[in-house]
């Protein structure tokens, strides 16, 4: 790999042009962008993982079930970097943040220093505090190795304990399932996909997920891990004893942004950034999980944990130190696939006031428009064209009302297109 020692870097005093912190689908975007326009020479990744950047979404799903060799979730050759004067360096993590100096400081005390940075560290996870937290057999899934590692504790048990039932939850439950084991899930709410903030979706899934032979306990959250080194089972807050071989904990995550505390970056529940995914601090950007930007389309600021998201903020950034000067102008997208049902979601529903179901639920091929006086917000997707996924896009950024096509928009062979301008 072309690389330097991070050391030769301090005492040389080079700069890079673009340092990025945080080895994933943000930062290879931004460096696909500045190859192609054969600008990323001295850039350079930082990142405290020991891989090359690599796709999360299989980690969950066919990766987690064996389906796909290692190889294939890495986003990138080793030979992208070589050849196009990239250095990366792994196993390294970012302490603080100089903005005065432009360098940041890493955990073996050296520094590395930087014209421009863009800070691309994602979310880390909510770890469960509780009694019998550190015994074998409890695993998170968000890194490569976590994967791996449940998959080969999975080999050698007979139940699962899921702990927490939104999106990383339940994709673990149904791999779990897939490869044999009886698994139950232990949420805290009283449904599934609460973010998805729709009852019949919730019900629907529920139901799905039940016919798969998927245990739940609702209204519950985990007290205490048990056993003598191992886990045998988890306390309930219910006072139930629930018997498992292995659990697998997704409560949730947060920005990963305590190493940048007293830099000067203006954080709130990530780190502040313009419509250019700039921040308070010119020449410094953020993307991906860890950003808290304004959106222009729905005129108030997010922070958005999805694949599709850290791909195009990446880009933008790019744009952005090549001196294009262009704002991010994305409408977020999401998707994932349980069992032989994959389903996509596109826009934001926070705010929407009116549903409306297209097409019939049991037939497991329908869409639910998510409106807010009477222009669409969102759209929800489970098999119908994907094209309606890009229609519904241009729905909402041209704010077409749709209020004359309400009823029509029940039927699924209505074309979503004749909305659109001719």
């Amino acid at each position: 790999m072309h690389s330097v020692n991070i050391s030769e870097v301090r005492k040389v005093g080079g700069r890079y042009k673009l340092l990025i912190v945080g080895g994933g689908l943000a930062a290879v975007s931004a460096l696909e962008v500045l190859a192609q326009e054969k600008a990323a020479e001295n850039c350079a990744i930082i990142s405290s993982e020991p891989h090359l950047p690599y796709d999360r979404p299989p980690l969950s799903k066919d990766y987690l079930l064996g389906r796909i060799p290692r190889e294939e979730v890495f986003l990138k050759p080793e030979s992208f970097y070589s050849e196009n004067g990239i250095d990366v360096f792994l196993k390294k993590n970012v302490t603080a943040l100089d903005t005065s100096a432009r360098k940041v400081h890493t955990h073996d005390g050296v520094h590395v220093e930087f014209e421009n940075l863009m800070i691309a560290t994602g979310a880390e996870l909510v770890i469960l505090r509780i009694p019998g937290a550190d015994l074998e057999g409890i695993f998170y899934l968000r890194v490569l190795g976590d994967s791996e590692a449940i998959r080969k504790a999975a080999g050698d048990s007979r139940s699962a304990m899921v702990i927490g039932a939104g999106f990383i939850g339940l994709e673990a439950a149904c791999a779990l399932q897939q490869m044999g084991l009886s698994v139950t899930v232990l949420e805290v709410a009283h449904t599934v996909f609460s973010a998805l903030t729709t009852p019949e979706l919730s019900d629907f899934y529920l139901n799905y997920f039940k016919e798969k032979g998927i245990a739940f306990v609702f209204g519950e959250k985990a007290e205490a891990f048990e056993g003598n080194g191992r886990l045998r089972a988890v306390r309930t807050s219910g006072g139930r004893k629930l018997r498992c071989d292995i659990a697998v904990v997704g409560v949730g995550v947060k920005p990963a942004t305590d190493f940048l505390e007293g830099s000067g970056l203006e954080l709130n529940n990530g780190i502040m950034v313009n419509e250019f995914m700039e921040t308070n601090i010119p020449g410094i950007y953020a993307a991906g999980d860890a950003a808290n930007y304004f959106d222009l389309i729905y005129k108030r600021r997010r922070r958005i944990e999805h694949w599709d998201n850290a791909i195009k903020q990446g880009q933008v950034v790019a744009q952005n130190v090549l001196g294009h000067r262009q704002p991010y102008r994305g409408v977020s997208y999401f998707f994932s696939d349980v069992w032989d049902l994959h389903w996509q979601l596109v826009g934001d529903f926070e705010g929407a006031t009116q549903r409306i179901i297209r097409g019939a639920m049991e037939d497991r091929k329908f869409g639910i428009l998510y409106l807010k006086d009477r222009f669409l917000q969102a759209m929800f997707l489970l098999g119908l064209p994907f094209k309606e996924i890009r229609i519904a896009e241009k729905l909402i950024v041209q704010k077409i009302s749709l209020e004359d096509h309400l009823e029509k928009l029940k039927d699924p062979s209505f074309p979503l297109k004749d909305l659109l301008p001719s």
